[in-house]
């Protein structure tokens, strides 16, 4: 009994320990989430430009040519 009641005073010891870091992996996983989605809309945003500049530029060329 004596091992079980160090074993209950260790688990109690360790289990608030364990919560925080779940919840800091949690967290950092959901930063990491929504960094990805912001990273993905400017990624997006830019492609959306830049095919806009191409396709001016393209124009552009063929007033020149005409």
């Amino acid at each position: 009994t004596a091992a079980t009641a160090h074993q209950i005073v260790q688990a109690k010891r360790y289990a608030p320990a364990t919560v925080p870091k779940l919840e800091s992996v949690f967290v950092s996983l959901r930063v990491t989430v929504v960094q990805w989605l912001i990273f993905r809309k400017k990624i997006a945003a830019i492609l959306f430009l830049s095919r806009d500049l191409v396709l001016q530029v393209n124009g552009w060329f063929l007033l020149q040519r005409m």
